[in-house]
């Protein structure tokens, strides 16, 4: 492993230069109204009791703190506002006697959607990074240890138990980073409507993000299908380690193919990713 560290650098550096390209796309189109519910997630937010072109000398000022619902009483633009262009404010009541005003741009970085699939992609999105490194870092310094002190360890694609159902999961989620980083092209906004109008249910979707949805639950029929078989296969402490093991290749999948398919690398990567792994399989 120490010899092909430099490898494991220049990808990683390779990695992180093709995925800094990639721009942040903003929604052009707004996909709430009035009465739309959000839940707080800053530890508080500013509110303005008047509109910057209604005030005078005095503004009086409220705050709403993290995990409190809002809702939206109503959505002025620029457009009818006497204030600087491309701005738009959000009145926000959170009962009868706290209501305020917040720029929209401002408020969507402090709040999410009230429904919980929202809140689960939101979170996700923000935390799946640092979770990724996590889990990396405790397969590394579990399977040394393992390794000095018990032989060979477990390992998908690399010491892997006599069962397809992890390599077939691996190629799940590699798959679905790259639908998600293809919704992200090219459907950004069936996304952000899928964002505030979230379900579960394929059918009630069209195009990739169908797919993307009928895969995920494919990938959560998979992963109980692959401890049931890791169990059968290995005994307790070689069980913990593969699935360790599998969990990190997972995100490490994800992350790799949902950023360099921003940059269109992802698909002929997915391609070479499969042959591996179906050849790794076969030995």
């Amino acid at each position: 492993m120490q010899k092909h560290g430099w490898h494991i650098i220049v990808f990683l550096l390779g990695f992180f230069l093709l995925s800094s390209c990639v721009e942040q796309k903003e929604a052009k189109t707004r996909y709430y109204g009035d009465s739309y519910n959000f839940i707080v997630t800053a530890d508080s937010m500013q509110l303005l009791r008047y509109l910057p072109s209604e005030s005078s000398l005095y503004q009086d000022t409220l705050y709403v703190y993290e995990d409190e619902r809002v809702a939206v009483a109503d959505i002025l633009t620029s457009d009818s506002l006497d204030i600087k262009n491309d701005t738009a404010w959000v009145q926000l009541m959170r009962d009868e006697s706290t209501f305020g005003w917040v720029e929209e741009m401002e408020m969507r970085e402090q709040v999410v959607p009230a429904d919980p699939i929202s809140q689960g992609i939101a979170a996700f999105s923000d935390s799946h990074f640092n979770i990724f490194i996590i889990l990396v870092a405790a397969i590394v310094m579990v399977y040394f240890v393992r390794k000095k002190y018990g032989g060979r360890v477990p390992l998908v694609h690399l010491n892997d138990i006599p069962t397809a159902y992890p390599t077939v999961l691996c190629i799940m989620m590699a798959t679905a980073a790259t639908l998600y980083a293809t919704i992200q092209m090219f459907d950004f906004e069936g996304w952000q409507y899928y964002y505030y109008h979230p379900t579960i249910n394929p059918l009630a979707e069209q195009g990739v993000i169908a797919w993307f949805l009928t895969l995920v639950w494919v990938i959560i029929i998979m992963a109980v299908a692959c401890v049931s078989e890791v169990v059968k296969h290995l005994k307790l402490l070689d069980s913990i380690v593969y699935l360790l093991g599998l969990c990190a290749v997972c995100c490490i999948d994800y992350i790799v193919f949902s950023k360099l398919t921003l940059c269109y690398i992802g698909y002929p990567l997915l391609v070479a990713y499969i042959v591996f792994a179906v050849m790794q399989k076969r030995k």
